[in-house]
């Protein structure tokens, strides 16, 4: 890795410091920090825009990647993202949104040999693409991380249950969350970001319930 590529991890992780500082001071966290960037030091992310980009690789920024709706996601939000994911090694994980395959050289470098990782990609021509750059840091590819084109709005029941899902991709207003959880282990982790900026996060707890059903026009039992 040259430089640039080291200049713009530090920076990086600044960034993700200072925004979580608070977190910072729990156990175990730090060190899941550090395995964080230990994972983007170890993928130069130049490796995964297009040509006409590629001068903007080393910027804190989503670059296009020449298809709808198609960008490679900023390396702050990819750190943020596998931070509170709270990824770890042997982990059985879902991405929905593989792009040009970045998210995902990261994802695979935290859960390790053991884990495994189905990321899903609508547009095909991405998944070819995507194919190719993984390839290059994947020790494993189509063994422990497959590469699926499919619509992702759904999950995928095959390789369920997950201990953690993450979309790369804002999810409308209208996107029913229940299609999901079911795929979800218990304790697991949903990470998604919306259309409101915001990134949300689920935590299935490991402990089942019962409860009635909420009555009233959103609820499921009778009022």
């Amino acid at each position: 890795m040259d430089d640039t590529h080291t200049d713009l991890i530090m920076r990086v992780r600044s960034s993700v410091e200072r925004h979580y500082a608070e977190d910072l001071q729990q156990e175990g966290a730090r060190r899941r920090l550090d395995a964080v960037f230990d994972a983007l030091a170890g993928v130069d992310r130049a490796h995964f825009i297009p040509e006409s980009y590629r001068c903007y690789a080393y910027t804190d920024q989503p670059l296009p990647l020449g298809f709808p709706q198609a960008t490679c996601s900023s390396p702050f939000t990819v750190a943020r993202m596998a931070f509170v994911l709270e990824l770890f090694d042997g982990a059985n994980v879902l991405e929905i949104g593989t792009g040009c395959g970045y998210s995902a050289a990261i994802t695979e470098r935290l859960i390790g040999q053991r884990g495994r990782l189905t990321t899903l990609e609508i547009q095909e021509g991405l998944v070819d693409i995507a194919r190719q750059n993984l390839a290059r840091y994947v020790d494993g590819l189509d063994r422990h991380v497959h590469l699926i084109h499919a619509d992702g709005g759904q999950g995928y029941y095959p390789h369920a249950c997950y201990d953690r899902i993450y979309f790369t991709t804002a999810v409308p207003g209208s996107f029913n969350v229940e299609s999901i959880l079911p795929q979800l282990g218990r304790g697991g982790i949903l990470v998604f970001p919306n259309t409101r900026e915001e990134m949300i996060i689920l935590r299935k707890d490991p402990m089942p319930y019962l409860f009635v059903p909420l009555l009233g026009a959103q609820g499921g039992g009778a009022s």
